[in-house]
């Protein structure tokens, strides 16, 4: 049987084989690289618009909720204004009506004063007039002694 020299045939079989599938794969590593940088790109192009979108939405969200909290101050200031309008306006008819009871009070004190004083006069006059009653009675027990005693 002949010899057969294996180094050989692997060295002329299976070594070119494996160059092939070294540089396939060389060539695919190569391929899946760029592939992979496009990709790269690609996803952070479409993050870097993702990211101005969200930046943008956010602006516009920012400017609304902006524009409705003014809306809402304004509407607060209108209604604090209204209220202080309204405030002002019950405490000026608050004090006119204090004031028409101060005055009230002052008549009702004098119209008092009055009948203390015509009471008092009154009171004065009834004891002026029992004074007389009694001395007309005294004076009569003595007229009637003087006669009781003429009659005797």
């Amino acid at each position: 049987m002949p010899k057969v020299d294996v180094a050989k045939i692997i060295q002329e079989l299976i070594v070119p084989e494996l160059h092939d599938i070294k540089s396939s794969i060389q060539e695919l590593r190569t391929r899946f690289d760029s592939e992979i940088k496009r990709l790269d790109e690609k996803i952070d192009s479409g993050l870097g618009r993702l990211e101005q979108k969200i930046d943008s939405g956010l602006t516009r969200l920012d400017e609304k909720i902006d524009s409705g909290l003014r809306r809402v101050d304004e509407k607060i200031e209108l209604v604090r204004n209204e209220l202080k309008t309204e405030i002002s306006g019950l405490k000026n008819e608050l004090k006119a009506d204090i004031s028409g009871l101060k005055k009230d009070i002052d008549n009702v004190r004098s119209e008092l004063d009055a009948f203390k004083t015509e009471f008092r006069t009154e009171i004065k006059r009834l004891d002026e007039k029992i004074d007389i009653a009694i001395q007309i009675r005294e004076r009569l027990a003595a007229l009637e002694s003087k006669v009781a005693s003429l009659i005797k």
